[in-house]
């Protein structure tokens, strides 16, 4: 998933090199992952619950299975996408 792989493509939108070569911005879903990693250093303080939403499909909704994985793990899926509908 993207919050463990800085080379996921989201992590580039936003990123842009400056004129002395420094790079800003991007990271988008690395920033999202530190954030939730915050929350569960709070675990003791804080009742929680972290979605990932999946990637949309244009097919009819209703069909597909709702997975829910622990640590980015979605073992036995073949699909990360959901209807629109």
């Amino acid at each position: 998933m993207g919050g463990t792989n800085p080379d996921h493509p989201l992590n580039n939108l936003g990123k842009k090199v400056n004129p002395d070569g420094t790079v800003s911005g991007g990271m988008i879903v690395q920033w999202k992952r530190k954030t939730e990693v915050y929350l569960m250093e709070q675990a003791p303080k804080l009742k929680y619950t972290i979605v990932h939403p999946g990637g949309l499909t244009n097919e009819p909704g209703g069909e597909r299975e709702l997975v829910a994985g622990v640590d980015d793990n979605m073992d036995g899926t073949e699909s990360r996408t959901v209807p629109r509908e």
